[in-house]
Order: structure tokens, then sequence, then C-alpha cells
């Protein structure tokens, strides 16, 4: 799992080049390979291969909830 550059070679353009609003995901996978792009005060790509799609409610300093995407490995 990692952070993913924009520019990057073989990137889905589909995904990167996606204008999101804040709280919106684009995703795209190929075999066991994960692309997300998600939104909340700027962009964040992520490329995994461990882990799937999916988001948590999560309560931020001044108790606002948002769904946000976790780290939650496939089960094997």
């Amino acid at each position: 799992m990692g952070t993913l550059r924009k520019n990057r070679k073989d990137n889905p353009k589909e995904v990167l080049n996606s204008k999101l609003k804040k709280g919106e995901v684009s995703h795209a996978q190929k075999g066991n390979i994960h692309v997300i792009k998600w939104r909340d005060t700027r962009d964040v790509s992520m490329i995994s291969s461990k882990h799937k799609l999916d988001f948590e409610n999560v309560v931020d300093k001044f108790g606002r909830s948002k769904f946000k995407p976790t780290t939650q490995t496939h089960p094997t």
C-alpha cells in the first residue's frame, strides 16, 4: 500500500483525471491491484495489492462524523 503520483506511467487515467467533490471516491482494479483516488481537503491517490475498497466512519476533533477509506486487508 502506498500513495501514488498522478504522473506515474500506466496509471488508470479515468481514475486520476476525475474531478471529485469532498468525500467522493474513484476506483479502478486490475487483477489484485486497486488504484483509489479520494478527496478530503485535497486529492489523495493510493495503490494497493492487499487492501479492498471500503470506508469507515471516523469522528474528527470537532465531533463531526466523516467516511474515510479503510486499510483492512482482503480475507484469505
